[in-house]
């Protein structure tokens, strides 16, 4: 059922609310426009009135601006009282009529009616410009239920990221305690400077702290996301052993590839694995294709460098 907003008096309620700010009052103005432009009304002039209350002045302004979007002809006059925007409607040949105001309500709220040329309050555009606001409060809603979707997605990546991170602490132990496996390399000491990117693409997150711009809250990002198209081979950045290749909660397909010396590289997202587990790989070998599982930002690589378990800037180590 949906939100009955105009009541036997126009549209009403406190300043600054979802339902009575200067948005509101130009969707307002946009639906009122719109209703006029159905029934044949040619463009004229709008006749707006206020009392006044302090929020009076800018309503009435984001109201004009609405009509003036729908192109019909705005004109104000100012502090006015309601019976008085009614008889200047039809004197003056308006095709309508609107005023801010709230009656006996409290000075801290606001409202919004509109009288038809002949002067009378009118009900069909209450209802045009209820439909603009229902469609403002279905984006709204719609647009709260997707972060509240994201913010519990990037919850998930953050206990993910605890999971991989006992994975990774797991493999490091076991690397420290049995004797060294050649068949994974010398490690990445010396190869800083001198890797190849893992994908073709461009860099689109990178490692660090940084600022979430949608939660507005500071994280750390373990690894970098490179943007690429699905299907895009991804190579292995240096010779060593496939210890992990599965799917992971948060990180989708993904692969571990353990260069000897407790250094390893993490590929995430993936569509497709070329590689299996136990599997060695060669320098620039392909172990999987990119994709966008379990994704929040698309298509693309994400992609980890760790020494002992601990995540390090893997910029730094590729050819410039």
């Amino acid at each position: 059922m949906k939100r009955q907003y105009f009541g036997t008096d126009g549209v009403r309620g406190l300043y600054g609310s979802a339902t009575m700010n200067e948005d509101f009052a130009w969707r307002l103005g946009v639906g009122a426009a719109r209703w006029l432009a159905q029934k044949g009304v040619p463009p004229g002039k709008v006749l707006i009135g206020r009392d006044t209350r302090t929020s009076g002045a800018s309503l009435a302004q984001a109201l004009a601006d609405g009509l003036a979007h729908g192109g019909y002809e705005p004109w104000s006059l100012e502090v006015i009282p309601t019976p008085g925007v009614s008889r200047a409607v039809c004197v003056r040949g308006a095709v309508l009529g609107a005023v801010v105001t709230a009656s006996h309500n409290p000075a801290t709220d606001n409202g919004l009616k509109f009288f038809g040329s002949d002067g009378q309050k009118l009900t069909d555009a209450e209802e045009a410009v209820r439909g603009e606001a229902d469609k403002k409060k279905e984006v709204l809603a719609s647009l709260r239920q997707e972060k509240e979707s994201r913010l519990r997605a990037l919850k998930e990546l953050e206990q993910a990221a605890v999971r991989l991170q006992k994975m990774l602490d797991d493999l490091t132990k076991q690397a420290s305690i049995r004797p060294p496996d050649l068949s994974s390399g010398g490690g990445l000491a010396v190869l800083r400077g001198k890797l190849d990117w893992p994908v073709h693409g461009e860099l689109k997150r990178e490692f660090g702290k940084a600022k979430h711009r949608e939660f507005a809250t500071d994280v750390f990002r373990n690894g970098i996301d490179i943007d690429a198209p699905v299907g895009e081979e991804i190579r292995s950045v240096e010779k060593g052993r496939v210890v992990f290749a599965d799917r992971l909660a948060g990180y989708g397909k993904m692969v571990i590839v353990d260069h000897g010396d407790r250094y390893y590289t993490i590929y995430a997202h993936l569509s497709e694995f070329t590689k299996k587990n136990g599997d060695t790989v060669r320098r620039g070998e392909s172990i999987g294709l990119v994709g966008d599982s379990d994704s929040l930002a698309g298509a693309g690589l994400y992609f980890e460098m760790r020494k002992d378990g601990r995540s390090i800037d893997p910029v730094p180590w590729f050819r410039k």
